[in-house]
């Protein structure tokens, strides 16, 4: 077997130091390059797993077997809070959906936070992934369909007080133009009551002329009869 590869060891390093390069950077790879630095990763770590106890007591070997089954076979290669910076980068949205990150390390993570015999784990974890998403869009659908019923609610219930108020805005213009109307017409029976009264009036002061004129004439006539 000859000397590995450059790109091998390349490989190798970019693996053991995924957690150390900015998230924006992984943006340059494709996915294929990607895939291969993920399983380069599971590799190491599951390496690492089975390597030998350094001591050879049987004890450190109980010891070391009890901690493999319960802990470390439960540590996933990448952490979710690193591989999520990576994924949901804009720069990498092309490895936001690598299949091999799903198969190798989501699985390993959401094993390691729910353990498969632990109470926490969710019931959603236990069918498969179809049935999981065809529920979430029919609670989706569902969702949206009480959004917009309530939001036709509202509209109605707008309508119906909008046109309340208009209908009270109109009668208490209707109301006011009668008080209007009311107002006027009782001060055009003001002014005609008081032209009719002038007009009384100065037909009075000229009967009082045409009896006082009448009163002289009798007296002027009754002085010549005299003389």
């Amino acid at each position: 077997m000859g000397p590995p590869s450059l790109l091998h060891l390349t490989t190798q390093i970019v693996a053991t130091n995924i957690e150390k390069y900015p998230a924006g950077l992984w943006g340059v790879l494709s996915e294929s390059q990607w895939d291969a630095i993920l399983r380069a990763r599971v590799a190491q770590k599951t390496q690492q797993l089975q390597r030998p106890p350094t001591t050879t007591t049987a004890a450190a070997t109980e010891a070391a077997a009890i901690n493999s089954s319960q802990k470390i076979t439960l540590l996933p290669a990448l952490f979710a809070k690193h591989l999520s910076l990576i994924e949901q980068h804009p720069h990498n949205t092309h490895l936001a959906n690598s299949r091999t990150a799903d198969d190798l390390l989501w699985k390993s993570i959401l094993n390691y936070k729910f353990r498969e015999s632990g109470m926490n784990r969710p019931t959603s974890l236990c069918v498969p992934c179809s049935c999981v998403e065809r529920t979430l869009r029919e609670c989706a659908d569902t969702l949206m369909e009480l959004i917009c019923r309530v939001e036709d609610d509202r509209a109605v219930v707008g309508y119906a007080a909008f046109v309340a108020e208009r209908t009270r805005e109109e009668q208490a213009n209707n109301s006011m133009l009668l008080l209007k109307d009311d107002s006027e017409s009782d001060s055009d029976n003001d002014e005609h009551h008081h032209h009719h009264q002038q007009q009384q009036q100065l037909q009075q002061m000229e009967e009082n002329e045409t009896a006082n004129s009448d009163i002289n004439n009798d007296e002027l006539l009754h002085r010549h009869q005299y003389q």
